[in-house]
């Protein structure tokens, strides 16, 4: 098994010939509503790849909430442990070059908490997997701290904070 402990969003992504300027407005075309966010790409990955996956995450109390899940419960994931909570989305824009630029309302992201999972959906045979969209220090209440036993893996360029030597 694996789950992720993570973020689900929609972004609002939108196509610019380039980024606005301070006080600029820049028009653009069109835009899309995406379901996203690292966790929830984590998920549909892991799912793609064949585990056995669930998601333990958070999505708001607005229309957002059932495209944000329709893409992994359609792959299989096991989204029961996503609750609801206080909204979120993130704004994408996207100019010509490819570079992007992103501003995240947190919300529920932020709320996600490890007991919104029972202890026993943690074996020996499940892998976690952790990235830093969530609070994942406070909210999983340190990690080692629970009595888990099982691999977890998150950025390491952040591991510091979590596991220090």
């Amino acid at each position: 098994m694996t789950t992720v402990f993570g973020s689900i969003n929609i972004d609002l992504v939108q196509r610019t010939p380039h980024f606005p300027a301070p006080g600029e407005t820049v028009l653009c075309d069109s835009y899309e509503l995406v379901p996203g966010s690292k966790g929830a790409n984590q998920a549909l990955a892991a799912a793609r790849a064949g585990a056995s996956t669930a998601m333990i995450g958070r999505v708001g109390w607005d229309l957002f909430a059932e495209m944000a899940l329709r893409d992994l419960r359609k792959i299989g994931v096991d989204v029961t442990c996503v609750r609801q909570s206080i909204r979120h989305t993130a704004s994408v824009q996207v100019a010509d070059d490819g570079e992007n630029a992103i501003v995240v309302s947190s919300g529920a992201n932020q709320v996600v908490t490890a007991n919104q999972a029972p202890d026993s959906m943690f074996t020996p045979d499940t892998t976690v997997l952790l990235q830093m969209d969530v609070p994942v220090n406070g909210k999983l209440g340190v990690p080692a701290a629970r009595p888990w036993r099982c691999p977890l893996h998150y950025p390491q360029r952040r591991a510091h904070r979590l596991c220090p030597r």
